[in-house]
């Protein structure tokens, strides 16, 4: 059985976020980029269909993932709350897109040019 014991512990609610832009929408869901009301901190909120038992338990899994894994190179999770049939994932906003954006721009890339910037850190570190 599902618990909505993980989403009872938020402090807003959809209210409190303007939209800014959607960034994608598929099978998962879609992804929102906004705007928290209370301290302009852009946000991205995930909003995950939260109907039948099925999709409750997997969202709920999610955010339990989310909660138990902190890491400077994995997306913050901030808090998350239900809005109508939706999961409301609230996370940080990562400016510099997503991880697969930037692996499809690289093969496109030649293998000097994908070197170059790592060789610039390089020297650069060794200063």
């Amino acid at each position: 059985m599902f618990n909505r014991g993980i989403v009872q512990t938020a402090q807003h609610t959809i209210a409190d976020f303007e939209v800014i832009c959607a960034l994608s929408s598929g099978a998962f869901g879609r992804i929102i980029q906004m705007r928290q009301n209370d301290n302009n901190k852009i946000v991205v909120v995930k909003r995950i269909q939260y109907i039948n038992k099925e999709e409750k338990q997997i969202a709920d899994e999610e955010v339990k993932m989310l909660q138990k894994v902190q890491s400077k190179h994995i997306v913050k999770y901030l808090e998350s709350f239900v809005d109508g049939l939706d999961l409301c994932i609230v996370m940080e906003f990562c400016s510099g897109g997503n991880l697969r954006v930037m692996i499809e721009s690289l093969k496109k890339m030649t293998i000097i040019d994908r070197k170059m910037p790592s060789s610039l850190t390089g020297n650069c570190s060794q200063v």
